[in-house]
């Protein structure tokens, strides 16, 4: 079963992140079973932040981290496979040129 509970603060844009990073430590001790909590709050310029309480496991961080590796990878050897097969060309023929002195 999920609960969802919501605090308001006046007038103290600290006291959003301060409970955050109190659940969090309590949610470390086993104290309580936090699935996921937001502090969010505006700065004196008015301008919105969110904290979470959310942080990726070892296996979520692999997987993501070779999901992106893997799209870079074949990003960058898609447009590198053709110049490196130019070049190879390039050098082999122009070892057996005619014009070659």
């Amino acid at each position: 079963m999920s609960t969802l509970i919501v605090a308001g603060f006046k007038k103290d844009m600290f006291r959003a992140s301060e409970v955050l990073n109190e659940l969090v430590e309590m949610n470390y001790d086993w104290t309580i079973d936090l699935n996921d909590a937001v502090a969010a709050y505006r700065d004196y310029n008015g301008k919105l932040r969110i904290d979470t309480s959310y942080r990726m496991t070892t296996g979520e961080g692999a997987a993501f981290g070779g999901l992106f590796g893997s799209l870079i990878g074949l990003t960058l050897g898609a447009m590198a496979a053709p110049v490196t097969v130019g070049v190879t060309v390039a050098s082999s023929t122009s070892s057996r040129s005619p014009w070659r002195t």
